[in-house]
């Protein structure tokens, strides 16, 4: 007697990086799967060939290939795979903040070189029958999470071929730290809104004023100064004051580049025209009323790839015009109002940030955690309807784009490489953007986040503890990526903390 009985619960994924298209490789990992819909798909043809049959007679295979999502949660071990199979760039570990803690950064790379887009094979135990499927590559990455509810991973592919009669690596388990939720995230973005109104250009440049501020704000601790200013590409954005307190005795606060005085406090934008960032700071704040977030990553890889090479079988492909749409799902409040009028009504980008963590502790109280960065994001839709007598909401819809770097290096931004300038008296100022190709030679965009930094000879030089007229190098020894003077700026960034000194990625050639 026998029983067919089939449950989906008994299923499984593992996966491991491929190293060579269309050979399988073991699984290193399980993953947590809630559905899967991998498939093999045949391009059955028939001749057409006219000998005195109705309906024709045979069908053959003319190509073959693999597709299909893969839906997942994911856990502190999962998310670096799932980052790195997306976006296809992993930079080399830099050692945390907090000892026995790693950060791993993700990037999208550009075509021109020699490195491929990450594969891998992908085990699944269909419970009727283990498939393999020995080359897959992620087209797409949607991440979304609601309320209530934990962050999936929807993961899309493309790949070579299904294997039938198959077995699982032995001895994988699922990793036992908790999923990745909606509670322990943080949706971030900049500050847009102020109480107050700067006079004449708004620029907040010497002799324009801000009234009305209260005379107890000094800029000291607990009695900070926050004005709202438009930048040099007359967009607002909310600066706090960061300088020394000042003396108050009236409510007109009047900028100077050498204040002197009460009420008297250092101009935001100087005679330059660029913000002065050592006594001001641009705001970004936590956006509390959201209650859904979804990114849409996706590769557009061509899923017809069929060359004489491959036999029939898909040739590897790579990504072609990548794209990354957003959508938040705000309660209507003030500071989604202001997005839309400041940004939306506008065409003006805002930064937004993604950071979600777990329970699991790496080390003493610093837990795990993985963070998705956006520095310039262009709202496309922002309807703000009167929808029946209940609470309103606002779904905002985003795409990502590259910022305008505002230099360029000669070489790779290691110690004693140059950037060369207009004029010996040019400016890098904090919060600059720089290309400059990577270690593998891939060209990146990166943020200044250290002190400014005036052109010697118009030539400003890269070191790693930099004097006058040089600048941090972006890249350290060992091709270790400098975060304590740069932050890594391309459209879209993904990076995990854990307590892995290892890369998740194959080892480059």
């Amino acid at each position: 007697m026998s029983c067919d009985n089939n449950a989906g619960r008994d299923g499984s994924l593992q996966i491991g990086i491929g190293a060579t298209w269309g050979t399988a490789i073991a699984a290193t990992n399980r993953l947590p799967i809630i559905t899967e819909g991998l498939n093999a798909v045949l391009n059955q043809t028939e001749p057409g060939v006219l000998a005195g049959n109705i309906f024709g007679e045979r069908m053959d295979i003319q190509s073959e290939k693999a597709e299909g999502d893969l839906n997942m949660l994911a856990t502190p071990d999962g998310i670096p795979y799932l980052l790195y199979l997306a976006f296809g760039k992993e930079h080399k570990v830099i050692p945390g903040s907090v000892g026995s803690t790693y950060k791993h950064y993700y990037t999208p790379y550009q075509s021109g070189g020699d490195l491929c887009h990450p594969f891998f094979t992908a085990q699944i135990d269909k419970v009727e029958e283990i498939l393999i499927y020995d080359s897959l590559k992620a087209n797409t990455l949607t991440l979304s999470a609601t309320k209530e509810d934990y962050i999936q991973f929807t993961m899309g592919t493309v790949g070579r071929e299904e294997l039938d009669e198959q077995a699982l690596t032995a001895g994988l388990a699922l990793d036992t730290k908790n999923y990745f939720k909606f509670r322990n995230g943080t949706i971030s973005g900049d500050v847009v809104d102020s109480d107050y109104t700067v006079s004449g250009t708004k620029t907040g440049k010497a002799a324009e004023t801000c009234v009305t501020v209260a005379t107890n704000l000094t800029g000291a601790a607990g009695l900070e100064i926050f004005v709202p200013i438009l930048d040099e590409y007359d967009v607002l954005y909310v600066y706090e004051y960061v300088g020394a307190a000042i003396g108050r005795s009236g409510t007109t606060l009047t900028f100077a580049d050498a204040p002197a005085g009460d009420d008297s406090i250092y101009s935001v934008t100087l005679a330059t025209g660029v913000v002065d960032t050592a006594n001001w700071n641009r705001c970004t704040e936590e956006y509390g009323d959201v209650e859904s977030f979804e990114m849409s990553y996706e590769n557009n890889m061509p899923a017809d790839k069929f060359t004489s090479k491959e036999d029939g079988y898909l040739a590897e492909p790579n990504p072609q015009g990548r794209a990354c749409t957003l959508s938040i799902g705000f309660y209507l409040n003030n500071t989604a109002n202001e997005l839309r009028k400041e940004r939306y009504k506008k065409a003006r980008p805002l930064s937004i940030s993604f950071e979600f963590e777990v329970v699991d502790y790496i080390t003493g109280t610093t837990r795990y955690e993985f963070a998705l960065l956006f520095e310039k994001a262009f709202i496309t839709e922002a309807p703000m309807n009167l929808d029946g007598p209940d609470e309103l909401k606002m779904s905002m819809s985003l795409t990502t784009k590259d910022p305008i770097p505002n230099f360029f290096a000669t070489a790779t931004g290691v110690e004693d490489d140059t950037i060369s300038t207009d004029a010996a008296t040019t400016i890098f100022h904090n919060g600059n953007y720089l290309r400059c190709p990577d270690p593998d030679g891939y060209d990146c965009i990166y943020k200044y986040i250290g002190a400014d930094v005036t052109a010697a000879a118009s030539v400003i030089t890269f070191k790693d503890a930099p004097a006058a007229a040089q600048i941090e190098s972006v890249w350290l020894a060992n091709d270790v990526f400098n975060d304590e003077g740069w932050e890594m700026a391309d459209g879209v960034v993904g990076y995990v903390i854990d307590g892995t000194n290892d890369e998740h990625c194959y080892p480059r050639t």
